[in-house]
Formats: structure tokens, sequence, C-alpha cells
């Protein structure tokens, strides 16, 4: 938990919430780029919705037994654990 809180320390500063909302949004206008083109016509492209799901985790959308799977998934990813691949 000490490892996770000193990573979400800079994503939560200004400078880091602007920096990953940049990343987001290039990576998003790269690969859907007709999502990404409608949300731009209705005028919500990195609104609300896209800082607080950069800062929480989407801990404030979904149900917690999702928000801890998908934490679950991200952390073991991060850290190289691999499902057995022989069963």
């Amino acid at each position: 938990f000490h490892e996770l809180m000193k990573r979400l320390e800079w994503g939560l500063s200004f400078e880091g919430g602007k920096q990953q909302t940049v990343t987001f949004m290039t990576l998003f206008r790269h690969t859907l780029p007709e999502l990404y083109l409608y949300l731009e016509e209705e005028q919500c492209a990195g609104g609300p919705w896209l800082t607080s799901w950069l800062q929480f985790l989407l801990a404030r959308e979904l149900p917690l037994p999702c928000v801890l799977r998908l934490w679950d998934s991200y952390f073991s990813l991060h850290f190289g654990w691999q499902p057995n691949q022989s069963g």
C-alpha cells in the first residue's frame, strides 16, 4: 500500500494530473479516433470524468467488487505475476 501511495502522489499533484491527462488524451485520440471525435463534438472529451478516472482509479464509477478485481489485475501485471499457463 505504501508503494502505491508513493506512485499516486505524483499523479495527484497538479503537474502529474496534467501530464496524465495529456498522455491519456493522446492515446485515446490515436486508438479510438471515432469515439474521440464524438466526445469532442459533444464537448465532453477530457472532462471531469477523466480526472476522476485517473485520480481515483475508477473507484467512484464501479462497484467495489469490480474495483478490487480491476486493481488486482493492475497490480499483478505491474509486479510481474503471470497466471499459470499449464492448466
